[in-house]
């Protein structure tokens, strides 16, 4: 596993360590979000259960996003309720 992989997971790891230590009652997982396209709010699309070596890219040593369709992903806003196409570019990895 590549140094900055180690990193990036200790990094993680403290991030979650904090909120538990701050005493926050819901610790969230790492997870892959997406922005509604209407009124942004950010909805996860997924859970990051357990961080194994097959998760990352092996060009860049970081973790790899979830594959999409080459044509895209129509997923439903939970927040507004609009159905919108996504691209797998517009993942963002949230730890908290």
């Amino acid at each position: 596993m590549a140094a900055e992989s180690v990193i990036f997971i200790a990094s993680l790891r403290a991030e979650l360590l904090l909120d538990i230590a701050r005493g926050y009652h819901e610790v969230l997982m790492p997870r892959w979000v997406l922005s509604c396209a209407e009124c942004n709010a950010e909805f996860t699309h997924t859970e990051i259960a357990g961080i194994q070596t097959s998760s990352f890219d092996l060009f860049t040593g970081l973790l790899a996003k979830p594959e999409f369709p080459v044509e895209g992903l129509q997923l439903e806003c939970p927040n507004c309720k609009k159905r919108s196409l996504y691209q797998r570019y517009q993942l963002v990895l949230r730890s908290n």
